[in-house]
This record gives C-alpha cells, structure tokens and sequence, in this order.
C-alpha cells in the first residue's frame, strides 16, 4: 500500500509540525509522508509573529520532521496571477491570500500531475482519536467540509470547500485542472482560502458525481460547549478548551471536525496579536495534547 500524503502549510508556528507528526504517528492507521510547505513571510509581522529569523527557523525545523519540505517562493504573493489566472487580486500580503497562494503552489506540485492518496491539514490541525484514510474515503475522490458564505445584502449564498482538513484521492479526482484555493469573492459574495472551490464543486454536482463526495461533520468554532464534548476528549485537552481565553460565554473557540481533528484555530496569528499572547497560548495547547498523545 502506498503512504498517504500529507500537506501541511507552515506560517508563524513550525513547531507545530513535530506535534502532528507525533499525533498521525500514533492516530492514522496507514503509513504517511508528512510534507512541510513553509511560507513563512521574510519581513516581520503577525503571521510570523514579528520575527524575522522565523522563515529560517521553520525551514530547519520542517527538514527535521518532515518526509520532504517544500519552501514557497514570496515572489509568488507578489504576481498572484501566476497561480490563479482569473484571481481579482493579482497581489497582496494578508493571510488569506498567503494561504491560498502556498494552497495552490502546493497542489499544482504535488497533487495536479499526481495520483497519490492525499490529506491536507491546517499547520494546527490535529488528530486526537485513530483514523484511517481508506476508511474516511471508502472509494470516494474527496472528503471535506462544505462551508458556506452568505451575502450582505442578499439572500444568497455560496458554497465551498474548506481547505484546513481534506481528504483527496488524486488519481480518482474529476476535474483537477479546474480545482483552485483561491478566495476573494463568488458572485459578489466574499468567501475565505479555497472559496473558488465553489465552481469545482457546482460542476460535480450539475454531472452527477455527488456519489464520489463526501461531507465531514463539525462542530464551528464559538457554536458548541461541554454538552458536545466526546470520548475522544481526554482530561488534559478538556482543561485546555474549557480554559481558552477566546471562549465567549461558555462556547469553544476551538474546533472538532470529523470527531477526530481538533482545530487549534489562529495558529499563523491571523487575529494578529500580540507574538507573548499566541506564544503563551500554543504553549498550553501542546502541553495539553503533548499529554492527550502520551496516555
């Protein structure tokens, strides 16, 4: 059997690569390539917590624990079109965009001439309970959740594939050369990283291809509490949770996706705090999983 391919695109927290090798070492069923795509930016500021040695220090961590790194170009932010031809923002800095250039950098790499069996996970992503790639797909061509997008000043909306957990198969995969992580706006409606995805998947579903596809389940950040906790949640990643101090009134900021992913959220600093305050905040989240994984 072939190793399953794992993605994971690496801005303001390297160090979270040992940890999500450490947690699919011990939850993913198969055996896997972990694949470091390091677009940590050269110039200081909140996606690399105002750090300009960060770019270096991922790249060295990534060749440690990763299988292979992959370290993105920044020219390529600069001339967006290169990636994206019809993109309405040739250029730009913000996380959003990064993300989807480094997104789409790494599946024209690695999956668009490619048939190999794919994950791709959020840099904070991580698994808490054992899973297995052919299992989740089950002969589908692609796993992931579907969000959706909602106009201002209109009743419509747009829907999409979200990028921070995917399950793909890339030799079944219809339509590869269409696929695009780009965002900006959808008929108007401004969408996130991948919100172009929305014309891939209009067109699986005006062929008839559903079947292949499949949805992942999910609890959203801020829109689940204690009630919802599951066996997968131990001790010490509940005192984690409960205790986040982005919670609003009893809800988790935090995120669970395919009751087996927890979803640390803001891990490239996005929210652009300050570098102490998602430095002390990562600290207690990987002490807690450090602990979850060690049980």
């Amino acid at each position: 059997m072939s190793k399953i391919k794992v993605l994971t695109t690496v801005a303001s927290w390297p160090e979270a690569l040992g940890l999500q090798r450490i947690a699919l070492s011990k939850y993913l069923t198969e055996e896997f390539e972990l694949i470091g795509i390091i677009d940590t930016p050269t110039k200081p500021g909140p996606y690399n917590l105002w750090d300009i040695n960060l770019r270096g220090n991922a790249i060295k961590i990534a060749k440690e624990v990763c299988d292979r790194t992959i370290v993105v170009p920044e020219e390529i932010h600069f001339n967006r079109s290169k990636l994206f031809r019809e993109t309405k923002e040739p250029s730009g800095s913000n996380a959003n965009l990064r993300a989807a250039d480094s997104l789409q950098f790494a599946y024209n790499n690695e999956i668009l001439e490619n048939s190999e069996k794919i994950i791709i996970l959020d840099n904070d992503m991580f698994p808490i309970s054992n899973f297995s790639w052919e299992q989740e797909m089950q002969e589908k061509f692609c796993k992931c959740v579907v969000h959706q997008s909602k106009g201002k000043f209109t009743k419509r909306s747009i829907d999409y594939l979200w990028s921070g957990l995917m399950f793909l198969d890339a030799s079944t995969m219809p339509y590869k050369n269409e696929w695009s992580f780009d965002c900006g706006k959808v008929k108007g409606i401004r969408v996130d990283v991948s919100g172009q995805t929305y014309h891939w998947y209009k067109k699986i579903k005006e062929n008839g291809l559903e079947s292949g596809f499949q949805a992942i389940s999910h609890l959203p950040s801020l829109q689940w509490s204690a009630s919802d906790l599951t066996s997968a949640f131990s001790g010490e990643l509940i005192e984690f949770i409960n205790n986040d101090d982005r919670n609003i009134n009893s809800n988790y900021y935090t995120e669970f996706y395919n009751n087996s992913f927890i979803h640390f959220r803001a891990g490239s600093n996005w929210n652009k705090e300050s570098a102490l305050i998602v430095k002390n905040r990562i600290n207690n989240f990987t002490s807690s999983l450090t602990r979850h994984i060690n049980l």
